[in-house]
């Protein structure tokens, strides 16, 4: 049985075009399409019926001997356990790839050169993600008032962010 957001996910991952080799949209894809895969065996181990309840006796306890009895004869005494501990690893997996491409994304955003010849952002060298948002919504306005440029999908995506104060 299909998890009901495989079909979003599925979607999503048809969707993600495969960038020009060299260029700086490679690493957010390999991000991106390996989140898609973690989604989908996040689900495939059950992470929407995952049941967490004594998790660090039926699971953590467990589960170093049951990843090399796994690894060793491609079976495990508790499959259950097995499934659960993946579940998580999986969707955690898949969580830590999207905020990786997002920061990617939005750092290689502000720091190319835009097409009327302005420079990268003043924090673009920064490694903090609340300057990196402030110069991404600073380009944002940019595009929008001097190229008429609006960018709704990128501005959605930003707006989700809360300004810093």
């Amino acid at each position: 049985m299909q998890e009901p957001d495989d079909t979003i996910v599925r979607a999503a991952l048809e969707l993600l075009a495969v960038p020009e080799r060299g260029t700086v949209w490679v690493g957010p894809f390999e991000q991106l399409h390996g989140a898609g895969y973690s989604l989908l065996a996040a689900a495939r181990y059950g992470i929407s019926s995952r049941d967490i309840c004594n998790y660090h006796e039926r699971v953590r306890t467990k589960i170093v001997p049951l990843i090399l009895e796994h690894n060793a004869t491609g079976q495990t005494q508790d499959n259950w356990a097995l499934h659960n501990a993946l579940a998580g690893f999986y969707f955690n997996a898949a969580i830590q790839r999207v905020v990786w491409a997002s920061e990617r994304l939005i750092k290689t955003f502000i720091t190319i050169t835009c097409a009327c010849g302005r420079s990268a952002e003043r924090h673009s060298s920064s490694r903090r993600f609340d300057k990196l948002l402030k110069d991404a919504k600073e380009r944002i306005e940019h595009l929008r008032v001097g190229d008429k440029n609006e960018m709704p999908q990128t501005a959605a995506m930003l707006s989700q962010f809360p300004d810093e104060e």
